[in-house]
């Protein structure tokens, strides 16, 4: 299995330093990035996003300015429907500020480490599949949102991280 995820590692590094030393393949796939983004309509909300976001004086980085700053402000940038930018970090930052979403925002950073650690020890199936759901949760919050602003998701996930700390480690063995 070890061996696997070793191959794997680096098919994806290979793959990855084609793409940018080739200047026509990055080119391309970030046509293809555009085009999602695009597609997802949400391209003008991250903007307008950033664009508040940069206007921050030190306490409004440090503890946020409120749902309904960033959502008034940025329907008043680009004149879309009033929305969040739906991207879990910068939702978080605008709402909350650095000193309560980096703590939240690295707790499942923190538990996919552990998940690593445990599989590279014990091998077993759970922390695989533990790997793969904190892997898409952390990347759907940066990509698609409401990962973390979501209440049944995150009452999964809590659920998820009961079942991982309260589980027999030597039943694994």
């Amino acid at each position: 299995m070890l061996l696997v995820l070793v191959i794997f590692n680096y098919a994806l590094v290979k793959v990855i330093s084609v793409i940018q030393e080739d200047s026509y393949l990055s080119k391309k796939y970030e046509n293809i990035g555009a085009i999602f983004l695009e597609a997802s309509g949400r391209g003008y909300l991250i903007d307008a996003s950033i664009k508040t976001i940069t206007n921050f004086n030190i306490f409004d980085w440090c503890f946020g300015k409120g749902n309904l700053y960033l959502i008034e402000n940025q329907h008043h940038l680009y004149l879309g429907d009033p929305k969040s930018a739906e991207v879990d970090p910068l939702d978080l930052i605008g709402q909350f500020g650095l000193f309560f979403s980096i703590p939240i925002l690295l707790f499942p950073i923190k538990r996919l480490i552990a998940s690593i650690r445990s599989f590279i020890k014990w091998h077993n199936v759970l922390d695989y599949w533990c790997i793969i759901a904190f892997l898409c949760f952390i990347g759907h919050a940066f990509y698609g949102g409401h990962a973390y602003t979501s209440p049944l998701v995150l009452s999964y996930l809590a659920v998820f991280i009961y079942v991982l700390d309260n589980r027999n480690v030597n039943k694994y063995i």
